[in-house]
């Protein structure tokens, strides 16, 4: 029992990783103070970043990828179409998702995953990641727009 309580703690460490990441790589592109909140589209487009990192670890898992998180997304999207890194890193992930979506639509977002996005308060507003019907909504929602 307490081997699973320990792995479930190291999944959501890592879960806690990947979005400490990519809020602090977020805020240094785009010149935003570490304090300063978080507008409504910038929440979105982290939502989207860390739901590609989730879902490219599946992936990567799936297919005993040694990558994981987004790598593992852009590797597929070059195998797949033959497009050059650059030409992958310039797609949103939106369109990233969009690309390979067959794949990714049958990959689940695991509970601790959304347990850390939920807890982490500079994500915290209009958007939260249990708000929505499945996971394609918040792709459904970036197309709509």
């Amino acid at each position: 029992m307490n081997a699973g309580k320990e792995g479930m703690s190291q999944g959501v460490k890592a879960y806690e990783r990947i979005l400490t990441r990519l809020i602090e790589r977020y805020r240094k592109d785009n010149g935003l103070e570490k304090d300063q909140p978080l507008a409504t589209e910038d929440v979105v487009v982290l939502q989207q970043q860390y739901l590609l990192n989730v879902l490219g670890t599946a992936l990567a898992e799936k297919y005993s990828w040694p990558l994981g998180e987004v790598v593992a997304i852009d590797f597929a999207l070059i195998r797949r179409y033959s497009w050059t890194p650059p030409q992958v890193q310039a797609l949103s992930p939106a369109h990233k998702w969009l690309a390979i979506c067959d794949e990714l639509e049958p990959l689940h977002v695991p509970e601790e995953a959304r347990r850390v996005w939920r807890d982490e308060r500079q994500v915290w507003g209009p958007v939260p990641i249990d708000s929505r019907k499945d996971d394609l909504e918040v792709w459904r929602e970036a197309f709509a727009q």
